[in-house]
């Protein structure tokens, strides 16, 4: 199991650290749109520009010129603990 899961995370490893840009670029996108959908991932993975995600447009961004990203929808409000049964 040891040799398994030493393999595995040594691949992984391998595969970020080779995509590193592709990383970069995909939280870039998180921190500007909040989302990535399939279009985007589709073009950072053919070394594309990746295109707004889908519904997204200029009149997303409120009047201080913050981006909201998609819908501009109120989240719904936190909940407390679970209740237990």
């Amino acid at each position: 199991m040891r040799n398994i899961l030493d393999e595995a995370y040594a691949r992984t490893t391998e595969l970020m650290t080779a995509n590193l840009d592709k990383l970069h670029a995909m939280s870039q996108l998180l921190l500007q749109y909040e989302t990535i959908d399939a279009p985007q991932i589709d073009a950072i993975m053919e070394g594309r520009d990746p295109p707004p995600p889908a519904g997204w447009n200029k009149s997303n961004k409120d009047g201080g010129g913050n981006d909201k990203g998609g819908d501009a929808r109120p989240l719904p409000p936190i909940a407390g603990p679970a209740e237990s049964h």
